[in-house]
Formats: structure tokens, C-alpha cells, sequence
């Protein structure tokens, strides 16, 4: 029986043949710093950037595996020509102003500047008997002047930001220092000090639940570079602390919480369709010894569109089939980050809904938001993260229909959307059957709102879920439209909204015949143009009102 990883394994092998084969390595051209500073969009850039990283990966796990010469001098070129880059870190965390730029991107540490120099260390360390000595020295000279200098030489914004950035940029640098610096030695300890004050800040922007706020995604990002340091740190000083923290395990445990399928997961804030990196979840299940999903087949090379070393190389030492856990049967409710779970094993009905606040991490205006679907299908979704470009981390963040509540299947009250900021909901409540919240907050104070009581019923094994909004305004005449978001193509009959698919009718009732189909076109996290339908209910309503939407399945 081969190896649970062996595809994972001959995919690298292909893709380091091929790259022998042609003898080139990917270039970063001039073009794509320009394209970024003039319009905004990163694609042209990050496309060869992480083409060579690709091409870093597949070649150093070749030659870990099978020290092939030919893959050992192509390797040497690519490493060599990554330490020529004028920066290790992306465009888009770059300052824009010119002479910022020249300034301070050489020292520049984002994302991307800290993995490079995770995965230069780590290859240094599995193979750095093959290469040359120059290689390695240089290795060594770019990492400091690059890396370690500047975190030391002053206070970088992610070192609090208590988001994926604290995780990744601070576990790169701790399994760098690790590897390279001498252990015991005062320049290490000076590292390692200002590292877990990060992690510790990563640590302490989770609640008791474990929730991930910034999404799946996100979740395997920055906990599996948490974790990858965590490990690290154990097998080479021998000192478990970073595994043993409290709230390690229950964010270890998250993925299984938020499963909505075997294959899906819920799509709040700036979810991507992930595939979750086997290696880290084996670790979770065997090391930390939490539920975890189903692990049936290996990673793919190109799952990760930015190659990140740590993971891939994971994947291929750690992974190993899992059962799993089926995704949990019942009603699971995370208190801290209001986000409740709810499904029936019998009808395969499933419902997320969530509370919180319009301040998270990689926010999208969606308090009181919901999704709903039966089998594998969802046909009240969430959009996810939108194409990341310039504007969409600046003031216009919210003209994009992904982050929008628009984009959400929250309503529009008075003309007014949700705004972002410290707002959140109130008054929360939940049980077996029913969520509820008050979310006046929410709202500008230019939807003359007083009140606003949103009540999720649901009876999953009957497939039906009963959405009541209740109002108190501060005028008489007012205007309410209700909007779902769906990807199905929905038919309007009389005051009923049918979305079909091959073998199941959904169906939302309203009160209202006044309904309209919007056909929204968004960019989606992969740069493709996608269609989105909006299916808007709209009342003229008074000044204390009640709103009824009924939400069926094909059960």
C-alpha cells in the first residue's frame, strides 16, 4: 500500500522535472511593481512571485527526497536569485509614496518577507550539507539584514495586531532564529523574547470559544504558523510550552466546529474555498488530540496558491489518514463569537448564523447574517473574501459587494446599510430552536431606527427556518427591503422565490408580492467574475412593524 502522502510526493517530483527540463528560473519582472503602484492590481506581481516560490518548494523537496544534482544546481540559481530580490515583501504592504518605497522595502517585513526567510532557513537546515558554502552564507547574510535586523530595530504594526499577521510573520521568524542562530545565545534570546510577546498577542485576540473570526482560511494560516513554531521550538529545545498555552486546543478544534459539509466550511468574513493543510490537522488530532474533520485524500502541490514552504513541507512529513468527525449533528453555539451551527442528520439540513460586530478582523458588514443549505448545496450563501486589491483594505472596503452587508443576507432599512465599526449586536440569545438578537446598533442613525429584533426559528428536520425582523422607527412611514443572497438562479412567483437545482426546490415566502431579482457581477478571491442574485422584499411598513420570511427546503 503506498504512502498516505505519495501523490503529494510525486506531484513535487513532476513539477521539479519539469522545471530541470526548461532550466529557467521564473523571473519577477519590473512590470508588476509598476501595475500594482499604478492601478492597484497585485495579480501581475504576485503571479510570478509565487511562481518562483513554487519553483522553491518543488526543487528543495526533490532534492530532500531523492539529491539529485541536476534539481541541486537549479535550486542554487533560485536561491541565489531570491536573495537578489529588491524586496522579499509583496507590493501591496509596501508604502506607495516613492521614496518610501526605496526607503524601507529592502527591510520590509510582511507576510510574505518572513516566510521567505522561514523557508531559506528550513532548507538550509534539511539540505544544506548539498549546497555550497557561498549559498549558505548568503542565505545567512540576507535573513539577518533582512529579517532579524529590522524586527529587532524596531515596533512593527502586526506585533499586536492580534490577527493572522502576528501568528505568521512571528512563527517565521521564530523557526528562523531557531534554526539559524546559535541556541542558547543572547542574540537568539533577544529574538525569541520579542516573538512570544506576538504569539502571546495572537494568542489573546481569541475568546475562551477558539473561534477564528477572520475565517477558515485564516484559521489555517496563522494557527498553523503558531503551530509550526510551537513544534519547532519543542523538538529542537525540548520545551512544550507553546503547545500546552491555554486556548491551544480549543482553536485547534475549530475546523470541526465549523463544518458545515465533509468538504465545506462556513463562509463568514473573508472566506476562500480552503483545503485545510493535512499536515496541520494530523498534528492537531494526533498531537493536541482534538476532533478534527475527515482527512481522505493528501494535499495537492497547488492547493496553496502561495506555495508557502512551511505548509507543503508539513504536508508531506505530517499527514496521515484520519476518519475524522462527521460534522456535528444538533445545534453548536459558539458564545463568544455568536456564531451558531445548527443541523439535522436525517435531513442533511444545515443553518450558520451570527452575531458579532461590523470591528472583526478582515470584516464584512454581516451582523445577523445567515446561510442555509441541504446536502452539499448552499443556496443562502456568503460571497467570501473579494478580489484582494488595493482599495479593497482602504476607505472603499465597503463599495465592494463581498463586504458590504448588500453582499449579505441581512436587510436594507430606510435606503441605509449596516455600517462598520464598534457595532455589534445585542441582547443575544439562543437555544435549541431559535437565535435571536438586537441589532439597531448596527445600522446609521439615518435608518431612524429605535428597535430592530432579529428572531431565527428553525426546525431543520421539517426543513424549514422562520425569519422574523421586528422594528421600532422614530418616524411613521418606512421602507424595508429584505435581501438573501444566493449563487441559484431564482424565479419569482407571487410572493414565493424558487431556487431549483437538479434534484431540490428551495423556496423563501414573504409577505410581500413587491419583490425584485438582482444580478449582481463581483469579483471573487481568485480574480474571477462571478454572479451573485439578490433577492430583495420589499415593505412600507409604520412605526412599530413586524416582518415574516419563511425559508423552506425540499426535504
Amino acid at each position: 500500500m503506498k504512502p498516505f502522502v505519495e501523490p503529494l510526493k510525486q506531484e513535487i517530483q513532476e513539477a521539479a522535472t519539469a522545471y530541470i527540463k526548461r532550466q529557467i528560473v521564473q523571473p519577477i519582472h519590473h512590470q508588476g511593481y509598476l501595475s500594482y503602484v499604478s492601478t492597484g492590481d497585485r495579480r501581475a506581481f504576485e503571479s510570478e512571485y509565487f511562481s518562483r516560490r513554487r519553483q522553491l518548494a518543488a526543487l528543495a523537496l526533490a532534492v530532500d527526497e531523492t539529491a539529485d544534482v541536476e534539481a541541486i544546481k537549479l535550486l542554487s540559481d533560485v536561491i541565489w536569485e531570491i536573495c537578489n530580490e529588491f524586496t522579499w515583501a509583496v507590493p501591496a504592504h509596501l508604502p506607495t509614496k516613492t521614496t518610501a518605497l526605496f526607503q524601507q522595502a529592502v527591510p520590509c517585513i510582511d507576510l510574505f518577507a518572513a516566510e521567505t526567510g522561514q523557508a531559506l532557513s528550513e532548507i538550509k537546515y534539511l539540505i544544506g550539507s548539498q549546497l555550497d558554502e557561498l549559498l549558505l552564507q548568503r542565505i545567512d547574510f540576507e535573513i539577518e539584514r533582512r529579517i532579524f535586523h529590522p524586527f529587532l530595530a524596531q515596533h512593527w504594526f502586526w506585533e499586536t495586531s492580534g490577527n493572522n499577521w502576528s501568528a505568521v510573520v512571528a512563527g517565521s521568524i521564530g523557526m528562523a532564529a531557531l534554526y539559524q542562530i546559535d541556541s542558547g545565545s543572547s542574540f537568539q534570546q533577544e529574538l525569541l523574547e520579542k516573538v512570544a510577546h506576538c504569539l502571546q498577542n495572537y494568542l489573546d485576540s481569541f475568546e475562551e470559544d477558539g473561534a477564528c473570526l477572520e475565517g477558515i482560511g485564516y484559521w489555517a494560516y496563522g494557527f498553523g504558523y503558531y503551530i509550526y513554531f510551537a513544534e519547532l521550538y519543542e523538538r529542537l529545545l525540548g520545551d512544550d510550552y507553546y503547545l500546552t498555552l491555554p486556548k491551544v486546543k480549543q482553536i485547534a478544534s475549530f475546523p470541526q466546529k465549523v463544518m458545515l459539509t465533509k468538504r465545506q466550511f462556513v463562509l463568514f468574513s473573508d472566506y476562500t474555498e480552503s483545503v485545510l493543510p493535512t499536515g496541520l490537522v494530523t498534528f492537531c488530532k494526533e498531537r493536541l488530540h482534538v476532533a478534527i474533520p475527515p482527512v481522505v485524500t493528501p494535499n495537492h502541490l497547488d492547493d496553496d496558491h502561495c506555495y508557502r514552504f512551511a505548509h507543503i513541507l508539513r504536508d508531506v512529513k505530517w499527514a496521515k489518514e484520519h476518519g475524522g468527525q462527521e460534522p456535528t449533528d444538533g445545534v453548536t453555539y459558539l458564545k463568544d463569537a455568536q456564531w451558531l451551527f445548527a443541523r439535522d442528520a436525517q435531513t442533511n439540513c444545515f443553518l450558520a448564523a451570527k452575531g458579532g460586530s461590523n470591528t472583526e478582523s478582515h470584516n464584512h458588514n454581516d451582523v445577523g447574517h445567515f446561510i442555509a443549505g441541504i446536502d452539499q448545496t448552499i443556496f443562502l450563501t456568503d460571497l467570501g473574501a473579494g478580489e484582494y486589491v488595493k482599495t479593497y483594505f482602504q476607505k472603499e472596503r465597503y463599495d465592494f459587494l463581498t463586504t458590504s452587508s448588500k453582499g449579505h443576507s441581512v436587510p436594507i432599512i430606510n435606503g441605509c446599510f449596516q455600517q462598520a465599526g464598534e457595532y455589534q449586536a445585542h441582547q443575544v440569545k439562543q437555544n435549541k430552536k431559535q437565535l435571536q438578537m438586537e441589532l439597531a446598533e448596527v445600522y446609521p442613525k439615518e435608518a431612524q431606527l429605535n428597535e430592530y429584533l432579529r428572531t431565527i426559528d428553525f426546525t431543520l428536520s421539517n426543513g424549514e427556518i422562520n425569519l422574523t425582523d421586528s422594528f421600532v422607527f422614530t418616524q411613521s412611514l418606512n421602507r424595508v427591503t429584505e435581501n438573501f443572497v444566493t449563487l441559484i438562479e431564482p424565479k419569482v412567483r407571487d410572493n414565493q422565490v424558487l431556487m431549483t437545482t437538479a434534484d431540490r426546490t428551495y423556496s423563501l415566502l414573504f409577505d410581500t408580492t413587491e419583490i425584485e431579482i438582482q444580478v449582481v457581477p463581483y469579483r471573487n478571491h481568485r480574480a474571477e467574475t462571478q454572479v451573485a442574485y439578490l433577492i430583495q422584499a420589499s415593505y412600507v411598513v409604520g412605526k412599530e412593524a413586524q416582518v415574516n420570511v419563511q425559508v423552506t427546503f425540499d426535504v
